[in-house]
């Protein structure tokens, strides 16, 4: 069976994202662009991110939103979330 080149996230259901289906490429700079309020923080810090973690903890691909998880996360052995607050007092600083 060949190896993923995506990981899909099937049924994203969190705030303002109403039944979401999206592949991210795998060994790519991926950029989650979109207006005010449409949903890119939520779908990364409330979906994906907690996806992960449960399929790197086996736990399972179903959250409490009905998420599927397929795809790639077979080749990630963790995960990490790297946030953009400042480090200093100046916001330049993160």
């Amino acid at each position: 069976m060949p190896i993923s080149k995506k990981i899909k996230v099937k049924g994203a259901r969190e705030n303002n994202l109403k039944n979401i289906s999206i592949d991210i490429p795998r060994d790519k700079f991926v950029v989650i662009t979109g207006v005010s309020g449409s949903g890119k923080t939520t779908l990364i810090k409330q979906v994906l991110i907690p996806a992960m973690q449960a399929r790197l903890e086996d736990a399972g691909a179903l959250m409490r939103s009905g998420v599927k998880l397929t795809g790639a996360f077979e080749q990630f052995t963790q995960i990490e979330l790297v946030n953009q607050n400042p480090i200093g007092k100046s916001s330049r600083s993160n």
